[in-house]
């Protein structure tokens, strides 16, 4: 959020450089949980708790929903802080998400029929993993190997990466060849 923003909003209370001072640490703080104390903001830290929740949906707000049934049984709530530090996190870009971004957005660049950006380096592994699973979603055979690979990243533990999704996708396509055969 811009520093403007932020002024205007902490203007609307009585002590606006504490409130400022006080939002503020949402953008610095590590994790949601350094921002558990509302401090002298109770209401305002409320409200937007409240209007934040407005806007929650898909996973993200079944993934906060879970936070807060265990806060509960724990007799407490996610403050607005919190709320708005993970909001922030869950659209902040990677590094190599964003770098993708841009790579596709050049690729795509075509003058006259002819693609103006030529692949002639190999990628670095980190961006060739969510090329090959971007490749592999688009695919008809394919579509569902991504999710697989997800799946054992997060039930078992194994790391995200291009050799992962590989290794995923070869013994997709050894059952694929033992079924024809």
């Amino acid at each position: 959020m811009d520093n403007e923003h932020q002024e205007k909003k902490s203007s609307s209370f009585l002590r606006p450089k504490e409130a400022f001072a006080w939002w503020t640490k949402v953008e610095h703080a590590s994790i949601w949980e350094e921002l558990e104390d509302r401090g002298k903001f109770e209401m305002p830290d409320f409200k937007r708790a409240t209007g934040f929740h407005d806007i929650l949906q898909g996973e993200f707000h079944r993934k906060v929903r879970n936070i807060e049934t265990d806060l509960v049984k724990q007799g407490k709530s996610l403050t607005g802080r919190q709320l708005g530090h993970m909001i922030i996190q869950h659209l902040r870009l990677t590094e190599v998400e964003g770098a993708l971004l841009e790579f596709d957005d050049l690729s795509a660049v075509e003058q006259f029929g002819i693609h103006v950006v030529r692949h002639e380096s190999i990628p670095e592994k980190k961006y060739l993993e969510i090329l090959l699973r971007k490749q592999l979603e688009c695919s008809a055979q394919f579509k569902e190997t991504p999710s697989l690979c997800t799946m054992d990243v997060v039930q078992k533990g194994v790391p995200r990466s291009c050799d992962t999704l590989l290794s995923m996708l070869r013994i997709r396509i050894e059952e694929k060849n033992k079924k024809k055969h």
